[in-house]
């Protein structure tokens, strides 16, 4: 545990919040207890003017702060999925066979062994 940090009757006691840290006010505590719920990267980006005029409009309307719009873009931007643009390559070879088309000529599969049978036994 770091050492800003001391266990006083199930609550914590904070020195100072460190940047990034986010904490609330434990129940029936004096102005030091604090109970943290989180800790979050901080990230100083720059934006030239017309383009924080956009932000700050765009997370107005969506009634959320600069923050949390700005980290909400950058959280679906970052997602691990595949990129539109590879997505969109699906049928765009006119002549990459289909997948019938690659099997023939293999002939008849072969019977597959029932795995869970085989695995967990019979039953």
């Amino acid at each position: 545990m770091d050492s800003r940090y001391s266990s006083i009757k199930g609550s914590v006691a904070v020195e100072a919040a460190m940047p990034g840290e986010f904490w609330r006010q434990a129940s029936g505590g004096e102005g030091k207890n604090a109970e943290v719920i989180g800790v979050m990267a901080r990230i100083t980006i720059y934006l030239n003017d017309d383009v924080e005029r956009k932000v700050r409009k765009a997370a107005k309307s969506a009634k959320v702060s600069v923050s949390k719009w700005i980290a909400d873009r950058v959280a679906q931007a970052a997602q691990d999925s595949w990129p539109v643009e590879f997505l969109e390559l699906a049928g765009a070879f006119p002549d990459f066979p289909e997948a019938e088309d690659l099997r023939k000529g293999y002939g008849e599969d072969v019977p597959r062994e029932n795995l869970r049978k085989s695995v967990l036994g019979p039953g």
